[in-house]
């Protein structure tokens, strides 16, 4: 079902509008269309709390001074107790979410890659077909062939395992022996475009004239695929992080599609990233729309500087969700020498591509083992939730440091103990 489906059936209709707006701002998707699995992935009960928090704040500091004896004692952990009795959901202490890095996400990879002295090699073109994981022999290793930018030279390079991080629904680009199971999951996988323009023009009425204000959204138009290209949303990144200049302004402003080849052959192609100069190919129509609409809110002297229209959320739509698909991807982490991450394995938030790969890293670590002994399962208990390999009669073994009444990791034990009735022997 859609998420506004699963909104209509749980008596949580109340809420689609502002989840209109909270799910469609970031292209994550209509909820008149996106299926209820990655709308309940990102609108959790901790971001709504959170919401509640930094509303409940606002309409505090429309009558108290933040700075006051008084607000100082509510604010904080009082406000979040009522907000979690109302709403529920364990958020910390919340003022503000519309919170940005100065810098960006990149400064942390980059500090990251810094300080822990990593690898990482800049301009690199893998060759067509260029990644051979050798299937045929498990103890071979994985050999990639790629170049090196302004260099026609053919660098070939053998590594123990491949983590794949890119789209995977274009692995068979890149990958030679991407396997049958790996095709039929990856050819499953749909992508939005989230188109972004860089330009300058006057001030916007009641937006960045008097107003001042750092971001525009416009929520009629997250409503469904009918608003696909409409400039639905603006940012006015000078007063976000300095002061601006007066006269013209340069902002940022943003159309999603979720329908995206009607921008045309251009972006049908969801194989495309920024060229070496970083810019990215442009969309024509979708340059019109966006000019078209600007116009049709009276904003003047209009230049567009450059568009970047980025292919976007690579996801799995109802049919593959309900197939299991976005299962049977875990489950095949680590096979054929291969992890298979980013934001196609799970959901397009620096959040939950880090917490997957936390994951992965967590099932994948290899513990030292105890002293192995045999676990007899006696018998089941009526309901018991139990992996369907397992049954009464069968052994299974587990590290005897653990104790057999507490329910085991997946690289410890494929199942727990004390729901199964089991007893060792």
């Amino acid at each position: 079902m859609t998420f506004l489906e699963f909104l209509q059936s749980n008596d949580l209709y109340a809420l689609s509008g502002f989840l209109m707006f909270a799910h469609a701002a970031q292209g994550y998707g209509y909820v008149t269309t996106i299926p209820a699995f990655y709308g309940l992935w990102w609108i959790t009960p901790e971001l709504l709390n959170g919401y509640m928090q930094m509303s409940f704040r606002e309409e505090l500091e429309k009558f108290y001074d933040p700075k006051s004896e008084f607000f100082q004692q509510i604010r904080g952990t009082w406000v979040r107790a009522v907000v979690t009795a109302i709403v529920g959901g364990a958020a910390d202490v919340v003022k503000r979410t519309t919170t940005m890095l100065p810098e960006g996400y990149q400064k942390i990879w980059t500090t990251i890659a810094e300080k822990d002295g990593l690898d990482v090699r800049y301009g690199v073109e893998i060759l067509d077909q260029g990644i051979d994981r050798q299937l045929d022999d498990p103890s071979a290793p994985v050999r990639i062939k790629y170049r090196q930018k302004g260099k026609n030279e053919v660098i070939e390079e053998e590594y123990d395992f491949l983590i794949y991080s890119a789209p995977h629904a274009h692995a068979k680009n890149f990958v030679k022996d991407v396997a049958i199971q790996e095709e039929s999951i990856f050819s499953s996988l749909k992508s939005f475009v989230l188109a972004t323009t860089l330009y300058s023009s006057e001030p916007v009425l009641d937006y960045t004239d008097s107003a001042r204000r750092p971001i525009m959204y416009e929520a009629d138009k997250m409503s469904g695929p009918s608003h696909d290209g409409s400039w639905y949303a603006d940012r006015w990144d000078d007063l976000i992080f300095g002061q601006p200049i007066p006269g013209r302004q340069t902002r940022v402003g943003y159309q999603f599609y979720e329908n995206y080849c009607q921008g045309g052959d251009m972006m049908c192609n969801s194989d495309r990233t920024p060229n070496e100069g970083g810019a990215m190919e442009s969309s024509e129509r979708a340059l019109r729309q966006f000019r078209g609409e600007l116009e049709r809110q009276n904003v003047s002297g209009v230049n567009t500087l450059r568009q970047y229209p980025w292919p976007y959320f690579h996801h799995f739509p109802q049919e593959a969700v309900q197939e299991g698909k976005v299962w049977d991807l875990l489950e095949m982490q680590g096979q054929r020498k291969t992890w298979w991450i980013g934001a196609s394995a799970c959901f397009e938030s620096v959040h939950d591509v880090t917490n997957y790969n936390l994951m992965i890293l967590r099932r994948s670590a290899k513990k030292p083992r105890s002293p192995k002994k045999w676990l007899w399962v006696k018998h089941m208990h009526p309901g018991a939730q139990v992996p369907k390999q397992m049954s009464a009669g069968q052994k299974y073994m587990y590290p005897d440091s653990d104790g057999a009444g507490e329910r085991m990791e997946p690289w410890q034990m494929e199942t727990w103990t004390t729901t199964c009735g089991a007893l060792m022997v």
